[in-house]
């Protein structure tokens, strides 16, 4: 026994089309999908909490994380211990976490905890903070040159 059926159905695709070397245009290209960035809480402050070298002193190895961010200290020069009449700078990388972003206008005026670079009690010559990206933020401190 044989059935004859009808079958009758509308297809569709949707073929990505992006900007290449064949056609470099932006204007006859679109996207077959837009990525957005999830909602990111964004970091307003931060704590610099880094003592400051003495002669003999050991080197501070870490440095607390914050609230969305984590923290990672160097020094130049890189010895065991402190030594004595030199100059040691601190470099500090505020990496922030994921859901988390640096404000676009993250500076040194939201850093508390920072050294004094004047007056009597200064134990810092410079003191720069760069935002490298949303979610990068460097903290670098040549302090005083240590006791001879």
């Amino acid at each position: 026994m044989m059935v004859a059926l009808r079958v009758v159905f509308r297809a569709g695709w949707a073929l990505p089309n992006p900007v290449n070397r064949v056609n470099p245009t932006k204007a006859t290209r679109y996207p077959f999908a837009v990525l957005k960035p999830s909602a990111l809480t964004v970091i307003e402050s931060a704590n610099y909490n880094v003592t400051q070298p003495a002669k003999n002193g050991t080197p501070q190895a870490t440095h607390d994380s914050g609230t969305g961010y984590t923290a990672a200290i160097t020094w130049t020069p890189d010895d065991d211990t402190f030594g004595a009449n030199k100059v040691y700078t601190a470099k500090v990388v505020l990496t922030a976490a994921d859901g988390y972003a640096f404000s676009n206008d993250f500076g040194k005026a939201d850093i508390t905890g920072l050294p004094a670079t004047s007056g009597g009690g200064a134990t810092a010559s410079k003191v720069t903070v760069t935002r490298d990206s949303a979610s990068k933020v460097t903290i670098e401190v040549k302090y005083v040159a240590t006791a001879s």
